[in-house]
């Protein structure tokens, strides 16, 4: 990974993990929410893996592209995206 890409991430996570340990849902059962985020995450990368393997297409790149969205702006605690 590179630098410029490395600080995106750093900073992106740093905007977003306020909102997350702010969250309802978070503050109620913070191990359910991290456990239904993930499964919501898994979804979509799987959901978007199969969608790309039914279009034809190159299904790596797409699932890549789909697991860092799931992984980094959806899926998961709805308002906090």
């Amino acid at each position: 990974m590179g630098e410029r890409r490395r600080r995106k991430q750093i900073t992106a996570a740093a905007q977003r993990i306020p909102a997350v340990m702010a969250h309802p849902s978070f503050k109620a059962a913070p191990w359910a929410t991290i456990r239904e985020h993930a499964a919501n995450s898994l979804a979509a990368a799987e959901a978007s893996t199969s969608l790309a393997q039914r279009r034809g297409t190159s299904g790596a790149a797409k699932a890549e592209k789909a697991a860092a969205y799931a992984a980094g702006a959806g899926g998961g605690m709805v308002g906090i995206e």
